[in-house]
């Protein structure tokens, strides 16, 4: 035995769901770009300091619907999280041990960007 039910939802319903999923979408964006703030700061702190031009770089991007970068576009920056062994393509031979900072600033702002990401979603959904 089964039984069918049938809901009619009206235009008011449909659109009223809309909103709310999009302030979600909006109030979860703005968590994280608040929370990934804390991060960036921590890996400008730690960022080898030379001529400050890397640590000046290191940006949140908003990159969509819940989705937050925390980084820098500089072409060397990879090569000083991670290292480089070997020829550029200019053909210099480099030997760059990792001077790795922001893998370590995410690590150590994990529980606090957590912390204000849930204390920014709550209060947008709030009002307030």
């Amino acid at each position: 035995m089964s039984l069918t039910v049938g809901l009619d939802i009206g235009p008011e319903f449909l659109a009223g769901i809309t909103r709310a999923d999009k302030a979600v979408d909006a109030a979860g964006t703005d968590a994280l770009s608040i929370a990934a703030m804390e991060a960036a700061n921590a890996a400008r702190t730690k960022a080898p300091y030379k001529t400050g031009t890397l640590r000046r770089s290191i940006q949140v991007q908003e990159r969509g619907p819940r989705d937050v970068a925390v980084g820098s576009r500089l072409p060397y920056a990879a090569r000083i999280e991670y290292g480089f062994a070997g020829r550029d393509r200019l053909g210099r031979l480099y030997n760059q041990p990792a001077q790795p900072y922001l893998r370590p600033a995410m690590e150590e702002t994990r529980g606090t960007m957590t912390r204000i990401f849930a204390e920014e979603v709550r209060r947008a959904l709030a009002g307030r």
